[in-house]
């Protein structure tokens, strides 16, 4: 790609305007039917309010991605990678 596409990609990040509180979602996920949830682990404290999920909506402030919404996921608990535990999520 050589440096072109870097500076690309530099601007692009340069892009991301400050991430709010109201863009991020944080959580803990919960039992859902015959999968536990994480405090059914023996090994976790029941008091444990330690995030295992976590979302954030972000937006690139040029003309080609301007009022595109980008949300990005990573959590434990899951099934398959890509799949999303917020119907049996959260715990804040």
């Amino acid at each position: 790609m050589g440096c072109g596409g870097a500076n690309r990609e530099v601007r692009v990040l340069r892009a991301i305007p400050p991430i709010e509180a109201k863009d991020v979602i944080i959580g803990q996920y919960i039992a859902n039917g015959d999968k536990p949830g994480y405090l059914d682990d023996s090994t976790v404290p029941q008091d444990s309010r330690c995030p295992t999920f976590a979302a954030i909506a972000l937006t690139i402030k040029n003309e080609r991605w301007d009022g595109v919404p980008f949300i990005l996921k990573a959590g434990k608990g899951t099934t398959h990678p890509g799949d999303s535990p917020l119907p049996s999520v959260l715990r804040c």
